[in-house]
């Protein structure tokens, strides 16, 4: 078994969870990134109001 195989592997054997806050966590980094690039943006030019309000 290669390595990409054992990743994907791990991956699904992870438990759903875990899954969940890794995605979080990614969409959260993208959204830093985002504001980084945007020196003067507010956070209604970043998150949705449905996303503010958690």
């Amino acid at each position: 078994m290669g390595h990409a195989e054992e990743v994907v592997e791990r991956a699904r054997l992870r438990p759903r969870r875990e899954r969940v806050v890794q995605e979080t966590n990614q969409i959260v980094g993208n959204r830093a990134g985002a504001m980084l690039s945007m020196p003067r943006a507010t956070v209604g030019d970043i998150f949705s109001p449905r996303e503010r309000g958690r």
